[in-house]
């Protein structure tokens, strides 16, 4: 486990993403006080739906969407894709 600074973070933001995804633990502190964790997502802890990243969310945003908004994520929380 390793603590940094809210200020090391930003510093080296790459250098502890890269310590996260090796498992590392990484306390963030402010004023030498945890306040956050960063670590590594498990899938089963991550929800993505069926419907990730086959949209183009700039048309999507051009017209009304009449409630489908309501379809899609009703059908992204209802997907066991992950």
């Amino acid at each position: 486990m390793l603590y940094a600074s809210i200020n090391e973070l930003k510093k080296d933001f790459s250098r502890y993403l890269s310590d996260a995804e090796r498992g590392i633990r990484i306390i963030i502190t402010k004023r030498n006080k945890p306040v956050a964790a960063l670590s590594t997502v498990t899938h089963s802890a991550l929800h993505v739906g069926s419907r990730f990243g086959s949209a183009n969310l700039s048309a999507f945003l051009s017209k009304a969407t009449d409630g489908k908004y309501l379809e899609v994520l009703d059908d992204d929380c209802n997907s066991d894709k992950y």
